[in-house]
């Protein structure tokens, strides 16, 4: 809609972002709101409104197979009973893996991953290729925290 939120996001996108692969839905995407405490730490709070709803046939198979990395992230992988985004997510990577196309995932957050560390370590063994984390998500997944960073935080 003229003057919407979503009507100025895409006013000031830029043109070498081609939004013919964009699936249409009925309302807001979702909403993302950054907050930063007084220390300067940040966490996101998330309205998600539609946007797991992404189908599998709006994944471009060619574009996919034709790209230097498919980077996904941990997040694509909690969507709601119902919504398409974790199916849809899947499929790019299985386009991915039959192109040696690199799989690349951020876990995104430690709460995420230590619901089922032993899905997210099946999940990374049998489709991920490089693996991207924090401290935090490393330690929820592996159970094993860094020594060198708990010797830092005694010195502070």
């Amino acid at each position: 809609m003229v003057g919407s939120y979503a009507y100025r996001y895409l006013c000031n996108t830029s043109s070498k972002v081609d939004l013919n692969y964009l699936q249409p839905v009925d309302g807001p995407i979702g909403r993302c709101f950054t907050l930063i405490s007084e220390d300067g730490e940040r966490t996101f709070a998330i309205s998600k409104g539609s946007m797991d709803k992404l189908t599998p046939e709006y994944i471009d198979q060619e574009v996919i197979q034709n790209s230097s990395a498919l980077v996904i992230t941990a997040y694509l992988m909690r969507a709601s009973e119902g919504d398409g985004m974790t199916s849809t997510a899947m499929q790019a990577i299985e386009y991915a893996k039959a192109a040696d196309v690199p799989v690349v995932l951020t876990l995104g957050t430690r709460f995420l991953i230590q619901e089922d560390p032993k899905w997210w370590q099946d999940f990374i063994r049998e489709n991920v290729t490089i693996l991207a984390m924090n401290e935090d998500e490393g330690e929820a997944l592996t159970g094993f925290s860094d020594p060198l960073l708990a010797s830092e935080a005694a010195l502070e």
